[in-house]
């Protein structure tokens, strides 16, 4: 066991002088064998959603959007709306599903796939023609994980951003 704790010593010596940027992929890697590092990365997404069309079927409102931005594609929200509550009278709870059809994207891997999402957030009716939201997508389906905000709406468009793990 003595041989072992020298070498473990020097081993440890080294991994910390790697100062002139030389690589530290080890060596016992097979050659053309990806190491961890090259995994899609998770990367940060950002742009507006743009309201085609809205409606319900007396259970759930559907909303379509074209996507812009990191993201470029169609987004489908289908939402329940939970009633106001007497101690919240201005609030509202929603919660559903949504289908983000990709065609385009600053992240390659994503480009011709569906991301499957939750969608959970509430809506502040600020004034009597003014609703206020905040709705989180939870990837579910279509890439290994990632959440998308869309905001607070600016006449028919909603700024989102999230991250995305391909």
């Amino acid at each position: 066991m003595k041989p072992l704790i020298p070498c473990l010593a020097t081993a440890l010596a080294l991994a910390g002088c790697n100062e002139g940027g030389a690589p530290t992929t080890p060596s016992f890697l097979p050659v053309g064998e990806p190491s961890l590092g090259a995994t899609p990365a998770c990367r940060s997404v950002s742009g507006a959603l743009t309201l085609i069309s809205e409606g319900s079927d007396g259970t759930q409102f559907f909303f379509d959007f074209e996507v812009h931005g990191d993201l470029e594609g169609t987004l489908r929200d289908a939402i329940v709306v939970d009633s106001p509550t007497a101690s919240l009278p201005s609030v509202v709870h929603v919660s559903g599903s949504g289908r983000f059809t990709i065609t385009g994207s600053t992240i390659p891997e994503l480009i011709g796939r569906v991301l499957v999402t939750t969608v959970n957030g509430i809506g502040v009716r600020l004034t009597s023609a003014n609703l206020g939201h905040a709705f989180q997508h939870t990837v579910v389906e279509g890439a290994r994980r990632g959440k998308i905000v869309q905001q607070e709406p600016v006449p028919d468009s909603f700024p989102y951003h999230g991250e995305i793990c391909p």
